[in-house]
């Protein structure tokens, strides 16, 4: 008899990492393949739901991570939301130009300018 009643004293909510991790995953896989068909084939393929939807997935990550370090869950997870997050928010709020776009530039533009510049003030 001793048993139900310490079962009726645990608390109803009790976050185990995989509980939490079984909660969560699906927003976090659809996240990352969101991310793996932007770098893939870039914004173009998406529709305008898709694209509405990257920001909720990245809100709904970090979240996750929020809370996951606030109850210290597994360290893996952690990391894995971190890397995860920090993806997505390069992804969706960094710059959109390409290296090779921003190098390009630079020989072809900036730095010719800039030689014309200082030849100018020498000569």
């Amino acid at each position: 008899m001793a048993e139900p009643e310490t079962e009726a004293r645990k608390p109803v909510l009790q976050l185990k990492s995989q509980k939490f991790r079984d909660a969560r995953q699906g927003d976090w896989r659809a996240l990352n393949a969101a991310l793996d068909k932007i770098d893939s084939r870039g914004l173009g393929q998406f529709s305008i739901d898709e694209i509405l939807n990257l920001p909720v997935l990245y809100r709904s990550a970090m979240s996750s991570l929020s809370m996951a370090q606030s109850i210290s869950l597994d360290r893996n997870m952690i990391t894995y939301l971190q890397a995860l997050c920090a993806r997505a928010y390069v992804t969706i709020y960094g710059p959109h130009t390409r290296f090779k776009d921003v190098v390009s530039s630079f020989f072809l533009k900036a730095w010719p300018q800039a030689i014309r510049k200082l030849a100018a003030e020498l000569w």
